[in-house]
Order: structure tokens, then sequence, then C-alpha cells
């Protein structure tokens, strides 16, 4: 197992490298104004160069992720669980969660604004109300898959209450409430970005990609997509290591 993780560590090492390869023999081949894309020695010298203004990016963007991703995740748990558990409460339910499950989230940008302000709250809000969404739904069905065996024979054993959600309904559906969460933060990631694009902001690193593009700065605007994809991967990668850890019986 530890081998074939290497294995895997080192592909997708070298599958960087070839992307960067491949970037710069496109940016020194001319076809492409550097306009356009600039080459990765000087997006890594824009990065450098603001480095700190980046970080400071970085912070605030992450520090909003976290705020909505985790207000979003316990309460969607909370709510799914609720509603896996109880088929009443699932079916009256059922159809205004997949009305707003389907509705675009950009689409309550303006409503976000209206009630929020064009400040923290309003990015928060809608990270959280993305990733509850996703939680709610995951959660759900992670809940109604539990095997009624399990269930029957923990209420042989006189388990009710909190004790049976706790120690049966949770643990067998995690895997499918982590597979959720993946999501989530990804997508959580984007409705970040987004606002902090269009809804105002002073720091952000959505924020610094959009006002890079506006005065043609490319290498900036480059060097915080680099470092937006590089911290969705790193918080993907969270949420693995966190399944591995409390759902090693997954088979994942």
């Amino acid at each position: 197992m530890q081998a074939r993780t290497n294995n895997g560590t080192w592909r997708g090492v070298l599958g960087a490298v070839a992307v960067v390869l491949v970037w710069e023999a496109v940016a020194a081949s001319g076809l492409v104004s550097p306009l356009i894309l600039p080459s990765p020695l000087d997006t890594a010298r824009a990065l450098g160069g603001n480095a700190h203004v980046i970080l400071q990016d970085l912070a605030a963007t992450l520090a909003r992720l976290a705020l909505g991703f985790v207000a979003g995740a316990v309460l969607g748990i909370l709510v799914g669980t609720m509603f896996g558990m109880n088929d009443r409460m699932r079916g009256f339910s059922e159809l205004v969660i997949d009305f707003f499950r389907s509705l675009p989230v950009i689409t309550l940008f303006p409503l976000a604004m209206i009630l929020f302000g064009l400040g923290n709250p309003s990015k928060i809000a809608l990270t959280m109300w993305t990733v509850f969404l996703l939680t709610v739904v995951n959660t759900i069905y992670g809940i109604r898959q539990v095997p009624k065996t399990r269930i029957m024979a923990a209420r042989t054993l006189r388990a009710k209450g909190w004790p049976l959600v706790w120690k049966v309904y949770i643990p067998s559906a995690v895997p499918t409430i982590i597979a959720g969460l993946r999501l989530a933060i990804s997508l959580g990631l984007v409705v970040v970005l987004v606002t902090e694009m269009f809804t105002g902001t002073i720091h952000g690193l959505g924020k610094r990609i959009y006002d890079a593009g506006l005065v043609y700065e490319v290498p900036v605007m480059y060097a915080a997509i680099t470092v937006a994809g590089l911290l969705g991967f790193a918080l993907n990668k969270a949420v693995v290591f966190v399944e591995r850890r409390i759902a090693h019986w997954s088979g994942q």
C-alpha cells in the first residue's frame, strides 16, 4: 500500500513537471502573446515580488472559506441526520431541498448583498449555503443507506436516541458524508473566489485575480490563480486525510 502511494505521488509530481515544461515551451515559442500566457519564470517572479500581498489575500480567502465551510457542514450534518432518520420530515423537505440545490448560487448574490451588505457576512453566508446544501443531501443519503439489520441489532441492545445516532447512524454514513464534504469544500472555494471578485473586498485571492486582470498585470494574475489552485488541492487532500483517519473501514 505504501509503495502504491509513493508511486502515485511520484507520478503526480512528474505530471506537474510536464505541465510546467509544456507551459514554458508554449510561452517561449512566441505562438501566444505574453499578455495571454506569461512564462512560468515570469509568474514565479510575480509571485515572489508580491508574496506579502498574496499571502494576505490567501489568509483572507481561507478565513472566509473556513467559517462558511464549518458552519455549513455542521448544520448540514445535523439537518441531514434528522431528515434522514425521519421519513415525514424528509418527505416534507425533499422538494424544497431539491429546488434550492438546483438553483445556481450566483443568482443569490444580489439577495445576499441586500441582506448582509458587501462585506464578509455576505461571502460567508453564500459559502455556508453552498456547503450546507451539498452536505445535507449527502448526509440524508448516507443515513438512509444504513443497513436495517445494524439498526435492529443496536435496538436489541436497547440503544436509542442520541447513542443510536452517534454509534450506529453516523459511523455508517461517514464515507458518504465525507464524499459530500470533498465536493462542498471545492465548490465553497469557488463561491468565495467569485464573491471576492464581484461583491467588493480589500483582500482576497479572487479580488487579486480580478484586479490584476483589469490592469493587465498578467503574471500577477497567473500567480494568484496558481495559489488558488494550490489551496484547493491542499484542502481536498486534507479532507482525504481525515477520511482515511476516521473512515478507514470504507475501503477508500
